[in-house]
């Protein structure tokens, strides 16, 4: 498991710092270190975990639909799904997080990933990341910092990771 990972925001915002106002263009997460952070990445990988498995029920049905790949596209498949970036993998898990969830869950997502990031980021490298913080991100950044999160910090993601 990564201790820690770096954003480059897509769309910086702007915060104050002593009076002053400071734009925010990076973000350094850092690993759940104490039991305040136990629930919340339990949370997270549990909601994982539940996606995971409605998503594997959906892929099993359209895969009875679907005719057989030859090995040869079979091949190309996991050389371009080997080719991808971190910021592709970390949308693919949010993405694959978001497909499982109930539009309520979603929230409490959001909740739940806002008060991680409180107690374990900071903005610029310096700045401890505050909860209205949260609502400055750009959807696409939310998007790439959850799956990073979901791949750095959870075991469930980490394990379909490995396996893909």
């Amino acid at each position: 498991m990564r201790k820690s990972f770096n954003h480059d925001l897509i769309e910086e915002f702007q915060y104050s710092k002593k009076g002053e106002f400071e734009k925010a263009s990076f973000l350094v997460v850092t690993a759940p270190k104490s039991s305040d952070f136990y629930e919340g990445l339990q949370f997270l990988d549990s909601l994982y975990a539940r996606a995971e498995l409605k998503t594997l029920k959906n892929i099993a049905s359209i895969i009875k639909e679907l005719t057989a790949l030859t090995v040869e596209q079979e091949t190309q498949a996991k050389a371009n799904d080997e080719a991808l970036d971190d910021e592709q993998s970390a949308v693919n898990a949010y993405n694959q997080l978001i497909s499982g969830l109930e539009k309520e869950e979603i929230g409490k997502l959001n909740i739940c990933i806002s008060e991680l990031l409180r107690k374990s980021a900071k903005v610029n490298g310096e700045d401890n990341f505050e909860q209205s913080f949260f609502d400055e991100l750009s959807i696409e950044d939310r998007r790439i910092i959850i799956g990073k999160y979901l791949i750095n910090f959870t075991s469930t993601a980490q394990r379909n990771l490995k396996n893909a």
